[in-house]
Order: C-alpha cells, then sequence, then structure tokens
C-alpha cells in the first residue's frame, strides 16, 4: 500500500475517533449507556486500526530501505565487476572469475568466486552454475580440429 494511502487512512480513522467522541458526548446527555458503550467500543476499534497501520507504515518504510540498500548494492556490484569470457572479473584487480548467477542475486551477500576442476571446467559451489574455462574450451577446439586416426575395428569395414 503506498504510503500516501496508509496516511489517508490514519487520517480518516482520526476523524472517525473525532466523530465517535462527538456522538458518546451526545449519548451521554440522553443517559442512553447501550450506545455509549457502543461507541467506546468502535473507538478502541478504530484506535487499534490507527496502532496497525503506524505498525504497517513503519514496515513499508523500512521494506523501502532494504530496498533502496539493495539496489545500491547491485549497482555498486555492476561498477567494480565487469563481463568477460561468460563470468564476472573485478575490474580493479583483474580478480575472478566469479560466478554470473549469483552475481544476479542481491540476496546472496558476497560474489561467489569460481573454482576449477582438474579438466578446466569452472563451477560455483554456491548455486551449481558452471561454465567452460577458456583454456578448457581452446583444448576442445583443438581436438575437435585434429585429425582423428582411425580406430582400428575401423580399417577393415574402409575395404
Amino acid at each position: 500500500m503506498p504510503i500516501a494511502e496508509v496516511t489517508a487512512t490514519v487520517t480518516i480513522a482520526a476523524n472517525v475517533v473525532k466523530a465517535l467522541g462527538k456522538l458518546g458526548a451526545y449519548a451521554e446527555k440522553q443517559r442512553n449507556a447501550e450506545i455509549n458503550g457502543a461507541i467506546i467500543e468502535v473507538q478502541s476499534l478504530v484506535m487499534q486500526l490507527q496502532e496497525q497501520l503506524l505498525r504497517d507504515r513503519a514496515a513499508h518504510d523500512d521494506l523501502k530501505r532494504q530496498h533502496r540498500e539493495l539496489e545500491e548494492s547491485v549497482r555498486t556490484r555492476r561498477d567494480a565487476f565487469e563481463w568477460r569470457e561468460n563470468v564476472f572479473w573485478e575490474k580493479a584487480t583483474g580478480a575472478g572469475p566469479y560466478c554470473p548467477k549469483c552475481f544476479q542475486e542481491p540476496q546472496i551477500p558476497r560474489v561467489a568466486r569460481l573454482a576449477e576442476d582438474r579438466d578446466g571446467l569452472w563451477y560455483c559451489a554456491v548455486c551449481t552454475f558452471a561454465t567452460n574455462s577458456p583454456e578448457l574450451d581452446r583444448r576442445l577446439a583443438e581436438a575437435a580440429a585434429a585429425p582423428r586416426k582411425p580406430r582400428p575395428h575401423e580399417d577393415w569395414l574402409s575395404r
């Protein structure tokens, strides 16, 4: 609920309490205890509503603050890193590689560094993202381009 709506609702609730107070004064003059009791009960409920709206407003303000902080965190991440070789690298130091999947998640407080297995695969221990390192891509390209030797059983089939 937008803050303007919450403020308007609190103002309306305050006006209702004032009007009920006037009605209560009239009921007291008329010596009608039932009406006076009902008015007091409605006043109490409206006051509870006001209190809840104020709590909701505080929670809303807190969520807006958290949202601003997360946006700033993401902006800081984007300014400090660059996209290269399908992963992120620190601009200032060249350190990396960092996980692109974790990088996009603002609820992950730190950007996860990728590990490399013995075959050259980069992988993330946080989110299970994996990609080939440039070295592995190079080796795979070389292997694909290299002429293939016929296997022993293929030799007799070609005759």
